[in-house]
């Protein structure tokens, strides 16, 4: 019987650190979009602590995307 290949899923949520760094961006200009209500977040157990579905950094770049100089 043949072994199935490991995949290499991604976790579903993120911290802020880690999607900072995905983004390659500061981790304060991430935090500062989150608190500004730029990008959804998860909070869970009711603590201090964010944490980001990769869709919606997806969809923070998306939305942040400008066409042309202004």
């Amino acid at each position: 019987m043949k072994e199935k290949p490991a995949t290499s899923r991604r976790p579903l949520l993120v911290s802020l650190p880690a999607g900072a760094r995905e983004l390659g961006i500061p981790y304060s200009s991430l935090r500062e979009a989150v608190l500004r209500g730029d990008i959804k977040h998860v909070r869970l157990s009711g603590r201090g602590r964010f944490w980001l579905k990769r869709s919606d950094l997806d969809k923070f770049i998306e939305a942040s995307t400008e066409e042309g100089v202004r």
